[in-house]
């Protein structure tokens, strides 16, 4: 698989690279956000302004973020089968820019080992973000004490399961979910049912053995005179 290179070059001269930690953005061609193969290329991140990683051949958009809101103009990278590409990103000359924080929650859904809710996993995808807080409440209980849990964003995803049994969460309820940027202003909110796997059948017991439960007899033996 092709690998595409980024770099982004110093405010002061675009023949030197940049030496701060940047976050870069992949969007398809369109403009949406690229999810490929389960990952998220959103807020990757560009140590002393380089990030390189394996994608799929297409065209790319492409636009970073630095420390103290800088922002890059947005450019095109072509990356075509079994040739590797690099792109120069150049900084945006007005570019003290808010970086745009941003949190979805992609699933929830119950850990319920031998048949009883333990806790609640929740999963979602985040954008200039590093750390989510997740809460976790009963939708018909305003007063129920709330699941909480947080968790780092890692290549732009997170997953945090809480504990259900802190919230009197059971399989089948409806919750309410909110995630939460700890250092951005952002947070999203879910409300739905939460799922539990069907338990798993106990084991048949193997053939020769009693059942559970029942006594196995031995043959008499004769006594000896």
């Amino acid at each position: 698989m092709p690998q595409l290179e980024v770099w982004i070059a110093s405010a002061q001269s675009a023949a030197l690279m940049d030496d701060a930690d940047w976050r870069v953005d992949l969007y398809d061609e369109g403009g949406a956000k690229l999810v490929w193969a389960g990952q998220a290329f959103t807020a990757l991140p560009a140590p002393q302004s380089r990030w390189a990683g394996a994608v799929p051949p297409g065209t790319y958009q492409v636009e970073a973020y630095g420390p103290g809101g800088r922002a890059t103009h947005r450019a095109l990278a072509l990356v075509p089968p079994r040739t590797d590409t690099t792109v120069t990103l150049l900084p945006r000359p007005e570019a003290h820019l808010e970086p745009r924080c941003d949190v979805t929650i992609t699933s929830v859904s119950g850990l319920a080992p031998a048949g009883r809710l333990t806790k609640v996993e929740v999963q979602g995808t985040s954008e200039h973000c590093e750390t989510i807080v997740v809460t976790v409440t009963p939708a018909d209980s305003a007063e129920g004490n709330p699941a909480k849990g947080s968790t780092a964003v890692e290549h732009g995803t997170w997953s945090v399961a809480v504990s259900a049994t802190r919230a009197g969460i059971r399989c089948g309820d409806r919750v309410v979910v909110v995630a939460r940027c700890r250092d951005g202003d952002c947070e999203t909110v879910w409300e739905g049912t939460v799922e539990c796997p069907e338990p798993e059948p106990e084991p048949v017991p193997r053939s020769g053995r009693a059942p559970k439960g029942t006594a196995r007899r031995s043959p008499a033996r004769g006594r000896r005179t």
